[in-house]
């Protein structure tokens, strides 16, 4: 249908309801124009209900009706507990002589460790890498107490880590404190006898110049 078929419809329209052509061309000029209906969604609880919402949808602010704030609140709330926790391990602590004996004893002359001489530290010291504290964990600790942008982490920063492992292990920090102080320090594993070598070792192979020589 054209605009001409149109005009024709209007006024057939007219004729129907018994109006003039003009009463039709109003109603006509006075729509906006078309609505869209779509078809609308039946309500499902586990969506539309946002109080039902868990895990990371809870804290997504993509989700209209989520609270964007509640990560923070979450984390915080974690960050705080993970703190009243240090605090009480704080209170089960021995002194700290025994354990900076040891530190400086694997720190050396520059008095810090970094990454890996931290690893070989934990591993090297007998029965403390062990039961819910294990190798895997060595790195994340460092990396939790080592501050931003440095590689090394000096006594204060060991003493946290000595305390995160008591966490991490559930136990009193005095107990991995005595751990660590009853190592030695490092464990130099040499090699004490060199293997048989038979053109060495067995004289009578000696040629030439080498012939006689003890």
């Amino acid at each position: 249908m054209d605009f001409s078929m149109f005009q024709d419809a209007c006024r057939i329209c007219a004729g129907k309801r018994q109006v003039t052509c003009r009463t039709i061309q109003d109603l006509v000029a006075g729509s906006a124009g078309p609505i869209l209906k779509g078809t609308e969604a039946e309500a499902v609880r586990f969506h539309d209900d946002k109080s039902t919402y868990t895990g990371a949808h809870n804290y997504n602010e993509k989700h209209v009706g989520a609270d964007a704030s509640s990560a923070l609140g979450r984390h915080d709330k974690m960050a705080a507990e993970k703190q009243q926790r240090m605090q009480a391990k704080e209170g089960e602590e021995d002194g700290w002589g025994e354990v900076e004996r040891v530190f400086k004893a694997f720190a050396g002359a520059n008095a810090t460790l970094d990454g890996r001489e931290f690893y070989n530290m934990c591993m090297n010291i007998g029965g403390l890498v062990h039961g819910c504290f294990v190798k895997e964990d060595v790195d994340s600790i460092f990396a939790a107490v080592c501050p931003r942008n440095q590689r090394n982490i000096q006594l204060n920063e060991f003493k946290d880590a000595v305390r995160e492992i008591a966490l991490k292990k559930d136990e009193a920090t005095h107990v991995t404190q005595g751990c660590i102080g009853r190592s030695k320090g490092p464990t130099m594993h040499g090699t004490t006898d060199a293997e048989y070598v038979k053109f060495h070792d067995d004289k009578d192979q000696y040629t030439g110049t080498h012939v006689g020589k003890p």
